[in-house]
């Protein structure tokens, strides 16, 4: 996500400091969250939980990348956009945590904290590559609403 909302701010004029307050936005709305989607994980069904998580992540994805290929897109959408994606990740992340060893026999558990960890890291680096190409290609708002919300 970082990429596409990185050239997604400069597409609109804004500066390095204003990408910073977008960048911060999300990691402090998903750290304030991030024990409140933990109770609502242990609470809920966590199928449920991380759905409604995905649902609201998809929405914002697709309203922030619809403002940015239409040139309607502000400021305040990004940083807005960015609280949002960072409360829905809030609540996803407990609950997946929590779903692995609610799926998987103990004595599996391991290869399978190891496959997620390997999963995880293989993302995070094709990601931002296959993000980066996207961009260049058709731009910030394409690859925004694109974007899968995980």
């Amino acid at each position: 996500m970082s990429i596409a909302l990185a050239f997604a701010v400069l597409r609109i004029g804004g500066s390095a400091t204003q990408l910073g307050l977008v960048l911060a936005a999300g990691v402090v709305s998903r750290v304030a969250f991030y024990l409140v989607g933990g109770v609502w994980a242990d609470r809920l069904p966590r199928q449920f939980v991380m759905l409604a998580s995905d649902v609201v992540r998809a929405a914002q994805q697709l309203v922030v990348g619809t403002l940015l290929i239409t040139g309607n897109a502000r400021m305040w959408h990004l940083v807005v956009g960015a609280i949002v994606y960072g409360m829905a990740v809030a609540f996803f992340q407990p609950a997946s945590t929590g779903l692995l060893p609610a799926t998987v026999s103990q004595s599996r558990l391991q290869q399978a904290n190891a496959l997620m960890g390997l999963s995880r890291s293989t993302t995070s680096v094709a990601g931002p590559l296959l993000s980066g190409l996207l961009v260049a290609l058709f731009g910030p708002g394409w690859v925004r609403s694109w974007r899968r919300a995980s």
